[in-house]
């Protein structure tokens, strides 16, 4: 089932008052969401986006270029990075596969990102992501992006390690490569961190 962006939660308290304000962070510290759901939910918040079901395999947010030119210039990206972001692009049609975890936990640091063949390539009649999104949240639980990037398929397709069967992309390359300016991969923390902070306003 697709939701929009801004859909309030099923999980709030029939007993809220009406005026209650809420902010994604606040769902995500209150009922222990999903990381990588909570992740998904930004993302398409930040793009304006529709969050895809569980029956599309091959990437979660579905957006316009339109409407991620738009958040990215707001943003205050050069219009020469946002042009090489969405560069490739065929119908329009951003689809990005959101790749959400802990920053720290108790088995260590983050240190590779999964990143299967399908993602890449499509699966049968799936259209395969157009862009990624890697947001690696503090180990605190607080609904924190410590780093968040923004990167097109081809510029995974060339940090994909693949002498293992399990596909990643090792973050510290991530980090390197987010660094070094040759590549068109996009900070968007502050991003992240602002639409986790924006107020919703609540229904009984």
């Amino acid at each position: 089932m697709e939701k929009r962006a801004n859909e309030p939660s099923a999980l709030m308290s029939k007993h809220e008052s009406a005026t209650s304000v809420w902010t994604h962070r606040d769902y995500f510290r209150q009922f222990s969401l999903n990381v990588e759901q909570y992740g998904e939910i930004l993302i398409a918040q930040v793009f304006n986006g529709t969050k895809k079901g569980d029956a599309q395999p091959c990437y979660d947010v579905e957006t316009s270029d339109y409407n991620m030119r738009l958040g990215l210039l707001a943003a205050g990206i050069s219009q020469g990075t946002v042009e090489s972001c969405l560069s490739g692009l065929k119908d329009g049609v951003v689809r990005i596969e959101v790749k959400s975890k802990l920053a720290q936990t108790l088995a260590g640091r983050a240190t590779v990102i999964h990143c299967s063949d399908n993602k890449i390539d499509g699966a049968r009649t799936h259209h395969p992501a157009t862009h990624f999104a890697v947001v690696l949240f503090d180990g605190a639980g607080n609904g924190i992006a410590e780093h968040a990037w923004l990167f097109s398929n081809e510029i995974a397709r060339q940090l994909r390690r693949m002498e293992t069967k399990s596909r990643y992309i090792s973050v510290s390359s991530l980090k390197v490569a987010s660094r070094d300016g040759l590549n068109a991969i996009i900070d968007i923390s502050c991003l992240i961190n602002e639409a986790a902070s924006e107020p919703l306003l609540l229904g009984s």
